[in-house]
């Protein structure tokens, strides 16, 4: 990294802006949950589905062996009208929010390409290649945006990734995923540090039991997790003064050390970032990472069978995940209401027999 950054092409109007400005944008101040909308968009259509289609098999159960519609039909009517009704009012109230909520931002991203040239670094759209491991590029499929990296010195690189469809597709219904990652001198243990501040994606669900409480109240800028067994070792790394500079410059991140890498994770685009945004990219840069690189340099794992200074045992290497909850809630309720119908169809089906005394109406 340049000892000093030139933050000038970022501040400045290039010269194609005299023709065409960048546009002003609005920016949500508030942290909105994509996943809850995500729930709140499907949980009432299904509610309108199950509401309205249930009652109505069940009352057309009861009317084909003779017995009249007890009203059941009907009565899912009027819920599946409500649920979409309620539907209809949260999503005006959505659009509302997404039109109102927020302050004018001038995003820079258009000037990225000549501050990376005056910086002497390597601005790339759409790279290819993928030098950096950890959740965020091995758990899915993801295409890079844009990638700003070093060529001299420290490597670290800065982009943007959106999830892909298996068609190599974007998949539009996905936020994208910022990070910033930078290359330590050695392994270390796989460590997590997941922000209170920032929504943790709905695929990404880490085992419990690695939870370790840190001191002082470092717990209400992070939840940290380090394998089972590591504990001691990773606090040789996450030491004082690496949780303050966490808190200070990086509270709003997820952090993630994997390999040789410390990674800077957020569920957000680029596209919106203003120039003192990208001043703080280059805080983490220059002031968090360095921190952990040095903390990190004498670390040595005794776990291995031959310790040495850049091997990680296998017990270290990844944390431990398990299925994530939204997962799990949606197959349960699949299940619950797949038990429901079915269960109702045998009782419907003896009360008709039991209490009439001619067959199934015949339609012919």
């Amino acid at each position: 990294m340049p000892s000093a950054i030139d933050f000038t092409p970022l501040e400045t109007p290039g010269a194609d802006e005299a023709t065409n400005p960048i546009s002003t944008v609005r920016r949500s101040t508030k942290l909105m949950s994509v996943g809850g909308v995500g729930v709140f968009a499907i949980s009432l259509p299904m509610l309108a589905i199950i509401g309205y289609g249930l009652p109505k098999m069940v009352g057309e159960t009861i009317t084909d062996y003779g017995v009249p519609d007890s009203g059941l039909s009907q009565y899912g009517l009027v819920l599946a009208i409500s649920a979409w009704g309620l539907f209809a009012l949260g999503l005006g109230f959505l659009i509302l929010w997404v039109v109102f909520n927020g302050e004018r931002i001038v995003p820079v991203m258009r000037r990225i390409p000549a501050f990376a040239a005056a910086n002497g670094l390597k601005f790339e759209e759409y790279p290819t290649d993928n030098r950096v491991t950890g959740w965020l590029f091995d758990t899915r499929r993801r295409l890079a945006i844009f990638r700003v990296s070093s060529t001299t010195g420290r490597e670290f690189e800065i982009g943007e990734l959106q999830q892909v469809l298996p068609e190599n597709k974007m998949d539009p219904g996905m936020e994208p995923a910022a990070y910033i990652a930078v290359r330590l001198d050695r392994k270390l243990p796989h460590m997590a540090f997941l922000s209170t501040q920032a929504r943790v994606p709905n695929w990404l669900s880490i085992d419990g039991s690695q939870l370790l409480p840190l001191e002082g109240d470092f717990q209400t800028y992070f939840r940290f997790y380090s394998p089972t067994g590591y504990e001691q070792d990773a606090l040789q790394v996450v030491t004082p003064d690496v949780m303050a500079v966490l808190v200070d410059d990086a509270a709003a991140w997820h952090v993630e050390i994997v390999d040789d890498w410390v990674i800077f994770t957020k569920g957000y685009s680029f596209q919106k970032n203003t120039a003192e945004d990208w001043h703080r990219i280059f805080t983490i840069i220059g002031a968090v990472a360095p921190e952990v690189v040095v903390q990190g340099d004498t670390y040595q794992d005794g776990h291995a069978t031959q310790p040495v200074t850049n091997v990680v045992a296998p017990a270290g290497r990844r944390l431990r995940t398990r299925t994530p909850s939204i997962v799990v809630v949606g197959l349960v309720t699949l299940v619950v209401w797949l038990i429901a119908f079915f269960a109702l169809q045998g009782p419907l089906y003896l009360y008709a027999i039991d209490n009439q005394e001619f067959a199934p109406v015949d339609s012919r």
